[in-house]
């Protein structure tokens, strides 16, 4: 089974009947051999210095180390293209014909712009690797060797028949693209990882912890009256233990009493478990001895 970006597609998009085509699509590509990449509904955003940034989009992007990468554009329903008007149509089930953009156009367009961003990433081979482009039909049924336009061949189709045996629609597919010696210029490993990188790409981004605590501090400002209420205790008490939620200001009610000490002179130690936390909090209770548990002992 091919490693597929997302390995489900959203809710969104399994709800709306318009999209029943690509649904149809994506589960055909998720059954191709392990060593395929696909990527659904991918998009990326360009810039350009006299027109400013737009986006790019594709429907598929299928990848293969030992092969090259094609930009697959899907159209459902049924196919009509007028030369005279130069206007490509779609026809519902119920016969309603509807004007839709050139596929072959969108395909090479995204194929082009796919690979002006993969140029753009350090590490990207530096010869001419094998992408191309080419279009799905996947509610009709197209004989082989029927000509359809000077730029779009039957080996650049895939129509309902072929989904059924995609395995080998899509290797003729790349074999016709790139020839004999598409091996000469695939992208290999690494270049796979750079298409990845690009078209879906994981992170994370933690919230810094002096962000947290200046948050806590943030809260403290308006102190709840249950808080006042614990201020005032141990006020009278020289031995207490506060238990509270994550984010409850358990710290900040200790750095607010620490300040507090320090203020009538004594002299304050100030103990944590987090090492982090004792050094941010180093900087801010200056007249107070901070240090963490570990240190500690």
């Amino acid at each position: 089974m091919a490693k597929i970006f997302p390995e489900r597609p959203p809710a969104i998009i399994r709800d709306d009947p318009l999209r029943s085509a690509e649904l149809k699509v994506f589960t055909a590509l998720k059954s191709l051999p392990k060593s395929y990449l696909v990527f659904y509904n991918t998009h990326w955003q360009k810039q350009d210095q006299y027109y400013g940034a737009y986006e790019g989009e594709a429907d598929f992007v299928i990848a293969h180390p030992d092969k090259g990468v094609i930009t697959l554009e899907v159209k459902g329903g049924g196919i009509q293209y007028n030369s005279e008007l130069d206007q490509w149509y779609s026809q519902d089930r119920h016969g309603n014909k509807h004007p839709i953009k050139d596929p072959v156009e969108q395909a090479r367009r995204n194929h082009y712009k796919l690979l002006d961003e993969m140029e753009k990433i350090p590490g990207w081979p530096n010869y001419m690797v094998n992408i191309w482009h080419a279009v799905c039909f996947p509610d009709i049924r197209i004989p082989q060797g029927d000509f359809l336009r000077a730029d779009l061949p039957r080996e650049q189709i895939i129509d309902n028949q072929d989904l059924e045996d995609i395995d080998q629609a899509v290797d003729q597919m790349f074999n016709y693209a790139f020839g004999r010696n598409m091996g000469n210029k695939a992208p290999g490993r690494e270049g796979i990882q750079i298409v990845e990188r690009l078209l879906a790409n994981s992170f994370e981004f933690r919230t810094p912890l002096g962000v947290e605590l200046e948050r806590e501090d943030q809260k403290l400002i308006e102190l709840t009256e249950q808080q006042f209420r614990v201020l005032s205790i141990l006020g009278v008490r020289k031995r207490a233990a506060i238990a509270g939620c994550a984010g409850s200001g358990k710290t900040m009610l200790a750095v607010r009493k620490a300040q507090q000490f320090s203020d009538l002179g004594l002299n304050v130690l100030f103990v944590c478990f987090n090492k982090d936390l004792a050094n941010y909090l180093e900087s801010r209770l200056l007249d107070t001895t901070v240090t963490n548990f570990h240190s500690l002992c």
